[in-house]
């Protein structure tokens, strides 16, 4: 933040000049901090396809590895090549991602919360 702080802020540890400033450095300096607070606002549905990838990670990690295959299969889910470690142990950032509406390439990466989206696999790929 370019605010001045004041005197008394700074004696006492304050850093941010109020909780949406603080917010924002914590989105721009924590790739999960950011994933956390995408997921309470969109829940893990991915905004150009309208896939709910949460829920299928919770389906195909409750299913034994035989299973899981067919369940992402029924999704329309799309392997990638090495897709073992999906199978064998899925972890919930296989299947949706936090992007990057601007790229960072572009200057996105100093955005807060309203320059990220959340993306399945399959569609983050495609970007």
């Amino acid at each position: 933040c370019s605010r001045a702080l004041h005197a008394s802020a700074v004696a006492s540890n304050v850093l941010f000049c109020s909780s949406t400033c603080q917010e924002k450095a914590v989105v721009q300096s924590d790739q999960a901090a950011a994933r956390v607070q995408l997921f309470a606002i969109e829940r893990g549905v991915c905004k150009l396809c309208g896939l709910d990838a949460h829920e299928l990670f919770r389906r195909v990690a409750a299913l034994e590895p035989p299973m899981r295959y067919q369940e992402l299969m029924q999704a329309n889910f799309a392997l990638p090549k090495k897709f073992e470690k999906l199978l064998t142990d899925p972890k919930e950032g296989m299947f949706w991602q936090a992007d990057h509406i601007v790229p960072v390439s572009e200057g996105g990466g100093e955005a807060d919360l309203a320059n990220f989206r959340t993306l399945c696999t399959m569609c983050h790929v495609k970007e």
